[in-house]
């Protein structure tokens, strides 16, 4: 009796050829110089730098999209160059001898806006009636009214006398000019005399009485304009205590009758 079966030689057989094909297998992959656990620790590191450069990608794409948003966000919102546009805006300024001055407070939104009288309309006061017998002029219907009202002041034994009516626009900046050139600097002379434009005096309704300083509010002219200055139209522009801080021009006084006009 044979000791191995025919059976059992075909499977002696079929497992040596399957041994050779492995050891076939390994020794083609030996020739390449990889083994499988090789090809396991080659291909992880490449996986893992593919996740690393996509989330740097990522994060650069959101860093993007922050400095889009840091762009956009200064040009609609600006509040110095919107400050800086209102403060232009406020800003008003005065020329003399070719020169840019800027108005301070309290002149500055008091510019006159009405239109200064035609020289028709202009009417020279009475000699009598100013000082050192000056030629001066102020509307014919502020004149008439001053008339009446010195007369009545003389008639108790009150003395008004104009020291300055009508101003034009360029004697004032004339007035200025001449100051300036002997000393005076505009920041002084705008602290106690208005700027060309905002005077009064370029209306032609107003008188400045002698004497023109603060000494005309000691005297007896001062108390009875006080007092009866209203009753013919006039009334003093810029009283002691004025609610938009002009200085106080106790001389200064204004025809405020609208039919002047």
């Amino acid at each position: 009796m044979p000791l191995v079966s025919p059976r059992d030689d075909c499977v002696c057989n079929f497992m040596r050829i399957h041994l050779v094909i492995f050891f076939c297998f390994l020794m083609i992959l030996a020739g390449c110089g990889k083994t499988p656990q090789q090809s396991d620790v080659i291909e992880l590191p490449a996986k893992k730098e593919m996740k690393k450069k996509s989330v740097k990608a990522g994060k650069d794409t959101v860093i993007k999209k922050k400095s889009k948003v840091a762009e956009v966000v200064p040009e609609k919102v600006n509040p110095p160059t919107i400050l800086a546009k209102r403060q232009k805006k406020l800003s008003e300024f005065v020329s003399v001898d070719g020169e840019l001055y800027s108005v301070p407070l309290p002149w500055r939104g008091h510019k006159i806006a009405e239109k200064a009288p035609l020289v028709s309309e202009l009417q020279q006061v009475p000699i009598e009636f100013t000082y050192n017998q000056s030629k001066i002029y102020i509307h014919k219907n502020a004149c008439d009214a001053f008339i009446k009202m010195a007369e009545k002041a003389q008639e108790e034994d009150v003395h008004l006398l104009v020291h300055s009516g009508f101003r034009s626009l360029r004697y004032q900046k004339q007035i200025f000019s001449n100051l300036m050139a002997r000393g005076r600097t505009w920041e002084d002379l705008v602290r106690y005399v208005a700027p060309p434009g905002y005077s009064e005096h370029m209306l032609g309704v107003v008188v400045d009485l002698y004497p023109s300083n603060w000494q005309f509010a000691k005297t007896a002219e001062y108390s009875w304009l006080k007092e009866n200055a209203e009753a013919f139209g006039f009334v003093e522009s810029y009283p002691e205590k004025s609610s938009n801080g002009f200085p106080w021009e106790s001389w200064h006084w204004r025809f405020a009758d609208s039919s002047s006009r």
